[in-house]
């Protein structure tokens, strides 16, 4: 019998996710014990748990994308062999569980249950927080610039109120007449490109916010690639177009708009970037993002 542990954010779906943790406990009583849970109260501790909790095959990320990027970070702080992670999606978009055939609570334990491992990609993101290094890993994209700015206006009653792909497309509205692009320097392999700079992305799957945009066409999380866009400056009704289209992926072939695929990318900017990383704002350029092929074992339907 494999060791389990669950790490739960209470506060997920701005607390109504810890409703849906209970139906999920009464589905698979006998497996859950008080003794291999344990109960969230900060941001980062559900990472500082899963990076020193021993014995345990697999660790469980209740929450929404934001715990199970935290969950991730704190198993690759680990030394191999990791834990495999898995994921019960209580939040609002959970696209990091949809993105492994996760879609709910009875997915969540049927994968549990099934034990199906895959190996999937992850992005390391080495950047800094208050002036020092920092590392984190992310599942679904990095974003430099806009994509951090949204997510710090994006607030729980926002998605309670429009929905996950509602609140989404409200922050990104909000936060456009604010933000003014800073001037970046991005290099990827022997290439560079400065200039002020909306938006840049690396994506190592499809979907984000909500599953309501389609950030990066084509991305799969196994294929050892990050899919980079970049969004030069220009007027914000191109902007508010581009947007409209995130919704097929169709933006990205808008004119200046660039999109390829890389395994590592460096940003630098004036003034400082903040950093978008699975639904949390984390860290500020510069920024080296890099992609570890096949890193994490995921406990997946898909």
């Amino acid at each position: 019998m494999k060791k389990i542990l669950f790490i739960v954010n209470p506060v997920a779906f701005a607390g109504r996710g810890y409703r849906a943790w209970q139906r999920f406990q009464a589905l698979w009583p006998e497996q859950i014990k008080s003794k291999d849970m344990a109960l969230t109260q900060k941001t980062g501790q559900a990472r500082e748990i899963a990076a020193c909790a021993k014995n345990y095959d697999i660790i469980v990320a209740v929450g929404g994308d934001g715990t199970a990027n935290e969950v991730a970070s704190g198993i690759m702080d680990r030394q191999p062999p990791r834990p495999a992670l898995a994921i019960v999606p209580i939040g609002t978009g959970n696209d990091f569980a949809h993105t492994v055939g996760v879609r709910s609570l009875k997915d969540a334990l049927s994968a549990l249950e099934g034990g199906q491992r895959k190996s999937h990609d992850l992005i390391k993101i080495d950047c800094h927080v208050n002036g020092k290094p920092a590392c984190r890993y992310s599942f679904l994209f990095c974003g430099v610039g806009f994509a951090a700015a949204l997510l710090a206006i994006l607030k729980p009653w926002m998605k309670l109120v429009f929905g996950p792909k509602g609140a989404y497309y409200f922050a990104t509205l909000l936060s456009l007449f604010a933000y003014k692009p800073p001037q970046m320097k991005i290099k990827w392999a022997d290439k560079e490109q400065s200039g002020r700079t909306w938006v840049v992305i690396a994506g190592n799957a499809q979907w984000a916010g909500g599953g309501g945009m389609k950030i990066c066409p084509g991305a799969l999380t196994d294929d050892g690639e990050l899919n980079i866009v970049i969004v030069p400056a220009r007027a914000k009704t191109e902007i508010i177009s581009e947007i409209a289209k995130m919704a097929d992926g169709s933006y990205i072939k808008e004119k200046g708009i660039l999109y390829f695929p890389a395994k590592e990318i460096e940003v630098e900017s004036k003034p400082q970037a903040r950093l978008g990383i699975d639904g949390d704002v984390f860290g500020t350029t510069p920024a080296k993002i890099k992609v570890c092929p096949r890193a994490i074992e995921i406990i997946s339907l898909a």
